[in-house]
């Protein structure tokens, strides 16, 4: 991402959208300034690459709030729809756990930490088309998503 901070919640993201990554902590499978699509529904696994959404209070003053990394563990995808239905019993804590290639890194947050988790689907295909919207087109697109499912 070349915003460092988010200014919605991961939720009003579009079913499928694409950021362009920053970084070259994941290559050479992820290349810096490389498009990526991402799905805000299909449900990722141990091994896929995510974006993830810190919240505001908890990134560090100018750092990126999304990192895209490769999860090592996580909540189920439903978790970040209603956490309150998940109930974390014994002395197992909640976590999230990622790893970054280059240099070799693991990454560990609190779920509370956390907006969200979405799957990346891998770089953009060739040909497809991207357009840039702006922050107030991704709010309305989520206004009209709302108003459908009411």
């Amino acid at each position: 991402m070349s915003k460092l901070t988010f200014d919605y919640h991961p939720s009003e993201l579009p079913d499928t959208y694409v950021m362009t990554g920053d970084g070259h902590c994941l290559e050479p499978v992820l290349m810096h300034g490389q498009k990526l699509l991402f799905s805000r529904e299909d449900r990722y696994k141990h091994g896929d690459f995510v974006a993830i959404f810190k919240r505001r209070e908890f990134t560090v003053p100018g750092d990126h709030q999304i990192l895209i990394k490769r999860l090592i563990a996580g909540p189920r995808v439903e978790y970040w729809t209603d956490p309150r239905n998940f109930v974390w019993t014994g002395n197992v804590e909640p976590t999230v756990i990622v790893e970054m290639l280059n240099p070799a890194r693991i990454l560990q947050f609190h779920p509370d930490h956390l907006l969200g988790i979405h799957k990346c689907l891998g770089p953009v295909p060739a040909g497809m088309p991207t357009h840039k919207v702006t922050d107030d087109d991704v709010r309305e697109q989520a206004r009209a998503r709302r108003l459908e499912l009411a």
